[in-house]
């Protein structure tokens, strides 16, 4: 039998020449597919930072250093540094071994997860499979839960537990609000009006905050969760919380100035008390517990005014006017 040219068949000569053919076949199919070769270049990029990590960046991601917070970008910070004096570059590098081990947590969840209902759903058919199928619509339809139980799976252990929550309103107006609001209970502690009157301050403090996030679209069973009623009660309770703290100092007579001055942490509420009082003010919300705070801060209205302001309001039932 005679082979012409056209039709002479070649082999590799060695084990090694088959591996480099195979490479050049797998390369132009993936040179073929540029978004296929852009997703495999993001998934080595994060391999390889979260591999390298130590040696890419001196700098610890958690540490937080205040005398140098929000710097530029810079030979000694890269990307410059984060509100509490962060390394942003250290934290992006790091970043990548959670975003890895988030995404293996997902394929570990979700893999065997479609493996299982497809194959029940194809051997078993009928209605098992319609019902099969219309679950599966609806955790794909919602995305962000798998993802959202993938993150706490990440972060959670016996000795934190997280929450989900999906109201985002509700985390931003709580953690906002209770900062101002510890301020005040720093100054009921400092003047020595005792503890019930900080409970009266805690309680009215919250139904100023449900007020202002109900307002912006929040829900008000979000609020008395752990973003709303537990922030608060902690920061107002806490012997560790900085705007307690400042407020009990303000009590003292101390300057705010001084005080800021002598820290180097962050007291939030001293820089919140006024968007807050001016969100509340633009939604139609009243707030008298912050406005009052926001004048001892930035208006110059002494301590002793603002607790007889407080006081001289007209009665009112505890669930209507304010």
């Amino acid at each position: 039998m005679t082979v012409s040219a056209q039709e002479t068949l070649t082999f590799p000569a060695s084990r090694a020449s088959a591996g480099l053919a195979w490479l050049c076949r797998v390369w132009r199919e993936l040179a073929a597919n540029p978004l296929t070769l852009a997703g495999i270049m993001v998934i080595v990029g994060l391999l390889v930072m979260a591999v390298a990590a130590p040696g890419m960046t001196s700098y610890d991601p958690l540490a937080q250093d205040l005398s140098q917070r929000l710097l530029p970008p810079s030979t000694a910070h890269w990307c410059g540094t984060d509100e509490l004096g962060r390394d942003i570059f250290a934290r992006i590098v790091y970043g990548a071994r959670i975003t890895l081990r988030i995404v293996l947590l997902v394929l570990a969840v979700v893999v065997p997860a479609g493996l299982l209902v497809g194959c029940a759903a194809g051997y078993l058919g009928g209605w098992v499979d319609a019902v099969l199928m219309r679950i599966t619509d609806i955790f794909l339809a919602f995305p962000k839960l798998i993802l959202a139980l993938a993150l706490v799976a990440a972060l959670g252990n016996r000795n934190f537990r997280p929450y989900l929550s999906e109201d985002v309103t509700a985390c931003e107006i709580g953690g906002a609000v209770k900062n101002v609001l510890a301020i005040a209970s720093g100054i009921v502690i400092g003047r020595e009006m005792g503890e019930n009157a900080r409970a009266a301050l805690v309680t009215r403090g919250l139904a100023e905050m449900v007020r202002l996030g109900v307002a912006k679209g929040a829900e008000a069973v979000s609020m008395m969760g752990l973003c709303g009623f537990g922030d608060l009660l902690l920061t107002c309770t806490s012997a560790q919380s900085r705007n307690m703290s400042l407020g009990i100092q303000l009590s003292k007579g101390e300057a705010l100035k001084d005080i800021l001055d002598s820290r180097n942490t962050v007291a939030e509420g001293v820089f919140t008390a006024a968007p807050v009082v001016a969100l509340a003010r633009c939604m139609g919300v009243e707030m008298p517990i912050c406005e009052a705070v926001d004048r001892v801060l930035n208006h110059g209205d002494s301590i002793d005014g603002a607790i007889a302001g407080l006081l001289d309001r007209p009665f009112a039932s505890e669930t209507g006017s304010p």
